[in-house]
């Protein structure tokens, strides 16, 4: 699979949100050297994959600019916070997917992981008895879900 870089049009053939480029130029200026010391396959499949999360894991406002994108965005119809139009892709969703695409290449993982929603099994206080299953859900990344959160919708809101 080639990697091409979301240009703001709604590109078909999209599977990142950033360029290869612009992500160098960000860690650099941020002092982050595991990214400089990361293979460009390495880079590429980084970008890919925290693309790929964010795509899966947030709804968004708005709607898709193009029928056949295949990224979330662009979108028409999306707002920030301060009510300003977004155009393109915007500077919120590159930041966390070249956060995410960071902690890739520094070996983590966006899998998604069981949590064990408290911690009792099993208990019984007389004739009450009471289990917590386990929850399986998606990993979470606070960082980028602030960086998302004027952005987003609660899941099952979304029309795209």
């Amino acid at each position: 699979m080639s990697f091409v870089a979301e240009d703001g049009t709604g590109l078909a053939t999209a599977n990142s949100y950033v360029a290869t480029a612009e992500a160098s130029q960000y860690h650099d200026e941020l002092g982050n050297s595991a990214w400089a010391a990361a293979a460009e396959e390495l880079r590429e499949l980084a970008l890919r994959r925290a693309t790929r999360y964010i795509d899966g894991r947030y709804a968004f406002v708005g709607c898709v600019a193009v029928p056949t994108q295949a990224l979330k965005w662009p979108r028409t119809g999306a707002f920030d916070t301060e009510g300003r139009l977004l155009s393109g892709v915007p500077v919120q969703v590159r930041e966390a997917c070249l956060e995410l695409a960071l902690h890739l290449a520094e070996g983590g993982s966006v899998e998604a992981a069981t949590a064990a929603e408290g911690a009792i099994r099993r208990q019984r206080v007389g004739p009450i008895e009471t289990e917590y299953a386990e929850i399986e859900r998606g990993r979470e990344f606070p960082f980028v879900s602030r960086l998302l959160a004027g952005l987003t919708v609660p899941r099952g809101l979304d029309r795209a």
